[in-house]
């Protein structure tokens, strides 16, 4: 019984890990481009999949990516909508459920 229980949690977990590693190979397929001096993302194909439209972006990470639009960053998600509307002064990608922000030149994590 006990080497059952062993083996289903070894792979419940092994399940998970690939699980999450094929969510980040999805969101890392997405690359920052810069166009006409705004920023956008294409798939590895070079298909345009949001459209350059902000002033700076960062690199996706647990499905969203900090950019800048009218001089404060927010975070998008893979489709290019808000999910964290712009407010902050400084926005850095998410890592392990957090992102590290700044209003003014106070430093906050963000989740």
């Amino acid at each position: 019984m006990k080497l059952m229980i062993t083996i289903l949690l070894t792979l419940v977990t092994l399940g998970y890990q690939l699980h999450g590693q094929s969510k980040d190979k999805q969101i890392k397929e997405l690359y920052p481009i810069i166009e006409n001096g705004l920023w956008g993302f294409i798939d590895k194909s070079g298909k345009v999949k949001i459209e350059p439209k902000f002033r700076s972006a960062g690199q996706f990470s647990e499905g969203l990516a900090p950019v800048r639009l009218n001089g404060t960053y927010g975070y998008i998600n893979l489709i290019g909508d808000f999910v964290i509307e712009p407010k902050y002064d400084v926005a850095y990608s998410f890592q392990q459920g957090l992102a590290k922000v700044y209003i003014g030149s106070k430093p906050y994590y963000i989740g």
